[in-house]
């Protein structure tokens, strides 16, 4: 989303705006999707720890006046199960949107 891509900018209205084109680009090709499974694969074979990199959705947000258009951006640990569970999970998420009522329960921290 352009509020992830904000973040990695310091002026972004004069700024060319061009935050990970070259990568999506090389994702959308077929080297990219064969580089894309062979470091699944690898990291479902040889990791220990799976994170996913999460960032909220400032725009909807029912206050619009918050004064910040850059995302914040999070990197989360996944637990349970093994490595393989904790990959497809985190498949499962990529590119949607999680709610926080649905990882939190009230008044959990």
């Amino acid at each position: 989303s352009s509020e992830f891509r904000r973040r990695y900018y310091r002026n972004w209205k004069q700024s060319a705006q061009k935050a990970f084109g070259k990568y999506k680009a090389f994702a959308r090709s077929k080297s990219g999707k064969v580089a894309e499974n062979r470091t699944l694969k690898a990291l479902t074979t040889k990791a220990s720890v799976i994170r996913v990199v999460a960032h909220t959705q400032l725009r909807k947000l029912r206050n619009h006046r918050v004064g910040n258009k850059k995302a914040h951006i999070q990197e989360i640990q996944i637990n349970g199960g093994d490595i393989k569970a904790k990959m497809s999970f985190a498949k499962s998420l990529l590119e949607k949107e999680v709610r926080i009522d649905s990882v939190f329960e009230q008044s959990e921290s």
